[in-house]
């Protein structure tokens, strides 16, 4: 029997700490344990997608004594357990019965091949964490609420229908919540309304600088229309 049984030959340094792969446990146990047996089980149903196994190490067939392990994979999380969850969790349900029994054991039950699944994993979910900050942050902002609040108040639009309604007329869809509404739509909603504003404004400046009839010299009036008693003078 070989008499390093931490296998720290066979290490992979991993962040400063050192690993065996399930292989080399394996290999290990074969080679020692002769009279030994692995076994597995499906603990799951078959159908299910959680897939959980159950390993058991006997070092030697004619004894009692056993050390168990387990591990689970889920169906289609990971390159690997797209086609192969299950063949994966039974690898890691052996390596940590053999873990158990002592193993490959330096600084953790764990192997090489559960620490790299955990940094897969751990990768995935920063992947889309990114992901969902990126989709709210394209929100609208706080200062577009209040922005557009203003805006419609000073058009009359105290009461909230009132308000998603001339929003959805400025936008040509259905408003059921400010919230919802993007970066741009809300810019958009601001800029016709500033845009209707300015456009009253300058109307308002053309109609005021508009000279009236009567301040018109004689020949630029609009000719009268006779009435009854126009007509009877003439």
């Amino acid at each position: 029997m070989k008499n390093d049984k931490s296998l720290k030959d066979k290490a992979i340094d991993i962040k400063g700490k050192l690993y065996v792969n399930v292989s080399e446990r394996v290999i290990y146990f074969n080679d020692n344990y002769p009279t030994g047996s692995i076994l597995t089980e499906l603990l799951s149903e078959p159908t299910a997608k959680l897939i959980v196994i159950r390993a058991t190490v006997m070092p030697d067939i004619e004894s009692t004594r056993q050390f168990i392990g387990h591990a689970q994979e889920e169906i289609g999380v990971g390159y690997i357990n797209k086609t192969s969850a299950m063949e994966n969790a039974e690898t890691s349900a052996v390596g940590r019965a053999l873990g158990m029994m002592g193993i490959g054991v330096i600084e953790s039950i764990a192997s090489v091949d559960e620490i790299r699944k955990a940094e897969n994993r751990s990768v995935g979910s920063s992947n889309v964490s990114t992901k969902r900050v990126k989709k709210v942050s394209n929100k609208i902002s706080v200062n577009q609420k209040i922005a557009i609040k203003k805006l419609l108040e000073k058009e009359g639009h105290t009461l909230i229908k009132g308000k998603l309604e001339r929003m959805s007329d400025l936008l040509e869809m259905l408003v059921t919540d400010v919230n919802e509404l993007s970066i741009k739509q809300a810019s958009t909603i601001i800029a016709k309304i500033q845009g209707s504003e300015l456009a009253e404004r300058n109307l308002g400046v053309k109609e005021k600088n508009f000279p009236k009839e009567e301040d018109l010299p004689k020949g630029l009036q609009q000719p009268k229309v006779l009435d009854d008693v126009d007509k009877g003078l003439l």
